[in-house]
């Protein structure tokens, strides 16, 4: 009796797994003739030589030619644009948002100061003698693909350089390339707290993050004293592996001084007497002079009632 209502019990599985399966194949098949109604009546699916044939892309619904080949009967259908279209997009925007995440973790630390945060082309008061600056950052940002230099722009203190190449910044960051801006004295500081046991991110990460970017900007290069150390360790690596990438740069220092300042370092040992370095550097950017004076002593001269 045991054995007969075994039997039984498995009898009754069978029938319960059969009828799923009916269940199932028949909505395939509702399925697959919802999609053959939405083929070209112009495609033959049942053509027996599928050589002359072609199928159509449930995609974007146009027909796809197969592919001849040598081989016999065996004929390979080919991916349709769309597919193949879909397939580098996700590709592109899984590796941009990989790249933004490492960005954003750099850009966590203070390398842009409050300022120079809120700043954009918007905001920008044209005065007298900066027109060009305005003019050559403006059409960058709008243009950017097209850009074969980056931008190194001179001049006096407080006469809006970062202003205009943090605007650049932000701009481009808006647009969704992966931009970092980097005032180089902050850079020398950060870098040496990566040296702390506890720091939560590494100098090869910073130089990375610097040279893989679509724009890196460089603000306030030549401020301060070089060390050998931040020479060969962090500007060198920097400067040197964005040759061919679009690199901005500000300074108050003209060019025969910026020669010199990567010249020696703090110390007066050589660092780099035959100018190596500036050469890089004039070799992949747009130079120009922002002539205007500087706002902020306008701006106190006005306050203390001087014209």
């Amino acid at each position: 009796m045991k054995l007969k209502r075994k039997i039984q019990m498995l009898c009754m599985s069978q029938i319960i797994i059969n009828k799923r399966m009916v269940i199932q194949m028949i909505a395939g098949t509702q399925a697959i003739a919802q999609a053959v109604s939405l083929i070209p009546s112009s495609v033959n699916l049942w053509d027996d030589d599928l050589r002359k044939d072609a199928y159509c892309c449930l995609g974007c619904k146009k027909e796809i030619k197969r592919i001849k080949t040598g081989l016999g009967n065996l004929n390979p259908l080919p991916s349709c644009k769309c597919k193949i279209d879909e397939y580098e997009n996700e590709v592109c925007e899984r590796e941009q948002a990989n790249r933004r995440a490492r960005q954003d973790r750099i850009m966590k630390q203070s390398l842009i100061s409050e300022t120079l945060k809120q700043v954009s082309f918007d905001n920008f008061i044209l005065r007298s003698g900066t027109e060009r600056a305005y003019s050559e950052f403006k059409s960058f940002a709008d243009d950017f693909d097209n850009q074969t230099f980056g931008k190194m722009v001179y001049g006096t203190v407080g006469n809006g350089k970062s202003h205009l190449a943090a605007a650049t910044h932000h701009e481009l960051y808006e647009q969704g390339y992966v931009t970092l801006f980097l005032d180089c004295s902050q850079l020398f500081n950060l870098v040496k707290d990566t040296m702390n046991r506890n720091s939560k991110i590494t100098i090869m990460e910073i130089i990375n993050a610097a040279i893989s970017c679509d724009l890196l900007t460089l603000d306030e290069l030549g401020s301060g004293c070089l060390t050998e150390y931040e020479y060969n360790s962090i500007l060198y690596p920097i400067i040197n592996g964005r040759m061919g990438k679009k690199t901005n740069y500000t300074t108050n220092l003209n060019l025969k001084e910026l020669k010199q300042w990567f010249a020696k370092d703090k110390y007066g040992n050589p660092l780099d007497h035959k100018g190596r370095m500036l050469d890089r550097i004039i070799g992949s950017c747009d130079i120009f002079e922002n002539i205007a004076s500087s706002k902020r002593q306008e701006d106190a001269m006005k306050r203390l009632g001087v014209s």
